[in-house]
Protein backbone atom coordinates (compact mmCIF):
# COMPACT_ATOMS: atom_id res chain seq x y z
CA UNK A 1 0.00 0.00 0.00
CA UNK A 2 1.48 3.36 -1.04
CA UNK A 3 1.63 6.37 1.23
CA UNK A 4 0.70 9.67 -0.35
CA UNK A 5 1.24 13.12 1.06
CA UNK A 6 -1.02 15.93 0.00
CA UNK A 7 0.04 19.52 0.56
CA UNK A 8 -2.60 22.20 0.70
CA UNK A 9 -2.01 25.86 0.01
CA UNK A 10 -4.16 28.50 1.66
CA UNK A 11 -4.04 32.13 0.66
CA UNK A 12 -5.28 34.76 3.10
CA UNK A 13 -4.76 38.47 3.21
CA UNK A 14 -2.68 40.19 5.88
CA UNK A 15 -5.75 41.40 7.80
CA UNK A 16 -7.08 37.83 8.07
CA UNK A 17 -3.65 36.60 9.16
CA UNK A 18 -3.48 39.32 11.82
CA UNK A 19 -6.90 38.29 13.16
CA UNK A 20 -5.85 34.63 13.21
CA UNK A 21 -2.66 35.45 15.14
CA UNK A 22 -4.54 37.68 17.61
CA UNK A 23 -7.06 34.90 18.23
CA UNK A 24 -4.35 32.30 18.80
CA UNK A 25 -2.39 34.57 21.14
CA UNK A 26 -5.53 35.51 23.10
CA UNK A 27 -6.45 31.84 23.52
CA UNK A 28 -2.95 30.88 24.66
CA UNK A 29 -2.74 33.75 27.14
CA UNK A 30 -6.18 32.89 28.54
CA UNK A 31 -5.14 29.25 28.95
CA UNK A 32 -1.91 30.25 30.65
CA UNK A 33 -3.66 32.60 33.06
CA UNK A 34 -6.21 29.91 33.97
CA UNK A 35 -3.51 27.33 34.63
CA UNK A 36 -0.97 29.63 36.31
CA UNK A 37 -2.81 32.69 37.63
CA UNK A 38 0.26 34.23 39.33
CA UNK A 39 2.55 34.04 36.32
CA UNK A 40 2.16 37.71 35.37
CA UNK A 41 3.33 39.14 38.66
CA UNK A 42 6.18 41.55 38.03
CA UNK A 43 8.75 42.19 40.71
CA UNK A 44 9.06 45.93 41.37
CA UNK A 45 12.15 47.54 39.89
CA UNK A 46 12.67 44.91 37.20
CA UNK A 47 13.14 46.32 33.68
CA UNK A 48 9.70 45.20 32.49
CA UNK A 49 8.02 46.61 35.62
CA UNK A 50 9.74 49.95 35.04
CA UNK A 51 8.70 49.93 31.38
CA UNK A 52 5.07 49.22 32.29
CA UNK A 53 5.15 51.97 34.91
CA UNK A 54 6.55 54.40 32.31
CA UNK A 55 3.81 53.44 29.83
CA UNK A 56 1.15 53.99 32.53
CA UNK A 57 2.55 57.45 33.27
CA UNK A 58 2.68 58.34 29.58
CA UNK A 59 -0.94 57.22 29.22
CA UNK A 60 -2.00 59.50 32.07
CA UNK A 61 -0.31 62.45 30.31
CA UNK A 62 -1.85 61.46 26.94
CA UNK A 63 1.63 60.92 25.49
CA UNK A 64 0.72 57.41 24.37
CA UNK A 65 -2.52 55.63 23.52
CA UNK A 66 -3.06 52.23 25.10
CA UNK A 67 -5.48 50.01 23.20
CA UNK A 68 -8.44 48.53 25.01
CA UNK A 69 -8.72 44.76 25.24
CA UNK A 70 -11.44 44.85 22.59
CA UNK A 71 -9.31 46.91 20.19
CA UNK A 72 -6.20 44.82 20.76
CA UNK A 73 -7.78 41.41 20.27
CA UNK A 74 -10.56 41.96 17.75
CA UNK A 75 -8.45 43.39 14.97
Amino acid sequence: MANHTVEATVTIDVKELEQLIRHAVRDEIAKLVRNQPNIFYLEPETPLYRDMRTIARMKKRSKVRVYSRQEAFSG
